[in-house]
């Protein structure tokens, strides 16, 4: 029999019976699936140290497999979800391709975190310096939290620009009330357009 005691990061240091425990190896699983492996892992109990196996993907923790699967959904999310969870999407990085949205390549369109705010592609390019979400409206077109809301549960109004106005149906709140765009390209502000682009649904919570 062999003594042991568990130590910083998981590790095992022989002893001997006196200033230690029963040190109890178990067999690894004979039939992991492919894409896992078994990975063994300590465990102290009252009366002994035991080594017990984990079925593991093989490339990373779980936790990252779920984040990995977790950025996959994110791609596929329509803006107003994606706005969501934009902490998963990619930060902005000079000399990555980005794809707009008719891309030839059939790949979805990118979206991207610059400076803590959501951006999506608006044209196929390779980023360099200079060609930041903010400095290029050309490019990019920042998302804002009310485009797509339903309800009133949606974002307070966010001027836009030009590349990124509300669309029909858009819903935001602003000054204490509830609009809705009833115009596509709609950058104009609420309650300040004579009725042209907004359509005036009452006061918030009413």
């Amino acid at each position: 029999m062999m003594y042991g005691k568990l130590v910083a990061d998981g590790v095992v240091v022989l002893t001997d019976a006196d200033h230690g425990k029963p040190v109890v190896e178990s067999e690894a699983p004979s039939h992991v699936p492919d894409g896992y492996v078994a990975k063994g892992v300590w465990v102290e109990t009252d009366s002994q140290l035991m080594l017990v196996y984990d079925v593991l993907p093989a490339e990373g923790t779980p936790q990252e497999a779920a984040l990995a699967l977790s950025r996959l959904q994110f791609k596929s999310l329509p803006d107003e979800a994606a706005y969501q969870f934009r902490a998963l999407a990619d930060a902005w990085v000079a000399g990555a391709s980005y794809h707009g949205p008719s891309d030839a390549s059939g790949a979805p369109q990118s979206r991207v975190i610059y400076e803590g705010q959501l951006y999506r592609c608006l044209k196929t390019h390779a980023a360099q310096d200079g060609w930041e979400p903010t400095a290029a409206p050309s490019l990019w077109a920042k998302i804002l939290p009310g485009q797509s809301g339903s309800g009133t549960d949606v974002g307070e109004w966010v001027r836009p620009d030009s590349t990124n106005g509300y669309s029909t149906g858009d819903r935001v709140t602003h000054n204490g009330r509830l609009w809705e765009s009833i115009v596509n390209d709609n950058v104009d502000e609420p309650g300040t357009d004579n009725g042209f682009r907004w359509r005036d649904l009452g006061e918030v919570g009413a």
